[in-house]
């Protein structure tokens, strides 16, 4: 990407991020309200879950509306409330995957159910804060998914595109499910296929980050069910990608940039095609020193710098760096093969920006 290019797909992104923000804020407070009258547990639980929104790169949001703008845009309100709705989808995900992998950290600030179960703590006698934390978020969760769904209902477009939004949500949403059930799944670590890692990835990531967004901001503009198809390659492709590069800025990032610590994918022995490719090709020492790394929850400074230099002199992360590439460069090549020509070029420049950012982001 030129500086030029980089300059604007920056512009475009920060003008997005802005009006998705502004709506997200305005949301935040409508869902506030409605628990004030309630007990400051109530009110904080949902608070620790729209804390979520506050940051976040909000890339599925920013393609409901490139969705849309590539089909000529509904009505600009409508989009960004949809991009609003999957948002909030977004941080009712967050809440569960950081509840089931127990994180601790999310970017760069508590967990929402750490941040609940040290209010509970805090505030009360309760005896079991901790678990009265993951319950009340996931319980809080479930409700701001909930607002997502009947936005999308209630959004002013002929009713056959919000009922289509829906069930686009909930279709490639039961996808994710199985992929998140696939990373929860106890497999053995040291029998992890990079095959299986890929499909995880497609299942868990691709489907929902990328690919959903796309089609429901089409749908909302008018496109067909038949139009939708242009979109598969392009977003199952920068969905991996960006699933790949993910993992190594994971253990390899700068934590102030990814906002979580560098060694918990390690420590809670999450399954990454980093670590599969490593144990593929590491000699029996190596692999026992990852193994014996994955899911220690008293992982130690000195031990995970020795999993880094295996993963590196193994060539699994040079590996795990040119794949996310080479995926990176198909979803661009899938984009202009499988594009409408009515499709305004700013919004495809702005896709083809994106599948190459995803390789490149620090955080």
């Amino acid at each position: 990407m030129t500086p030029e290019a980089s300059a604007v797909f920056g512009a475009a992104w920060q003008e997005k991020a802005a009006v998705i923000d502004a709506n997200l804020a305005a949301v935040s407070d409508t869902l506030r309200e409605s628990v004030a009258d309630r007990d400051m547990f109530t009110f904080e639980a949902m608070n620790s879950c729209l804390a979520l929104l506050n940051q976040g790169k909000k890339v599925r949001g920013m393609l409901v509306l490139v969705g849309g703008e590539l089909y000529g845009g509904a009505d600009e309100s409508v989009l960004v409330q949809a991009a609003g709705a999957i948002e909030l989808c977004h941080a009712h995900l967050l809440v569960m995957d950081d509840t089931q992998d127990n994180t601790a950290v999310r970017r760069n600030g508590l967990a929402a159910h750490k941040r609940q179960g040290a209010f509970v703590a805090q505030h009360s006698t309760a005896q079991d804060a901790e678990k009265r934390g993951i319950d009340m978020v996931q319980t809080a969760g479930f409700g701001i998914h909930t607002h997502a769904i009947y936005t999308l209902l209630d959004l002013e477009v002929a009713p056959e595109r919000s009922n289509l939004a829906v069930k686009l949500l909930n279709k490639r949403l039961f996808r994710t499910g199985i992929g998140q059930l696939g990373d929860l799944s106890p497999v053995a670590s040291a029998d992890m296929k990079v095959q299986d890692i890929l499909q995880i990835a497609t299942d868990k990531t691709a489907y929902y980050t990328f690919l959903l967004p796309l089609e429901i901001g089409a749908v909302l503009a008018g496109a067909s069910l038949n139009e939708l198809v242009r979109f598969h390659d392009y977003g199952l492709n920068t969905g991996i990608a960006f699933q790949l590069h993910d993992d190594i800025i994971g253990t390899f990032g700068d934590p102030s940039a990814t906002g979580k610590p560098p060694m918990s994918d390690i420590m809670e022995g999450k399954k990454t095609f980093l670590m599969a490719k490593a144990l593929e090709v590491a000699s029996g020492t190596e692999r026992s020193t990852l193994l014996s790394a994955l899911g220690s929850k008293t992982l130690q400074a000195d031990h995970f710098q020795q999993c880094k230099e295996i993963i590196s002199q193994t060539g699994a992360l040079e590996a795990t760096s040119l794949l996310a590439a080479q995926y990176a460069e198909q979803a661009v090549d899938a984009l202009h093969r499988d594009r409408h020509p009515k499709w305004p070029q700013r919004a495809v420049d702005f896709l083809s920006a994106l599948a190459l950012y995803s390789v490149h982001r620090r955080g």
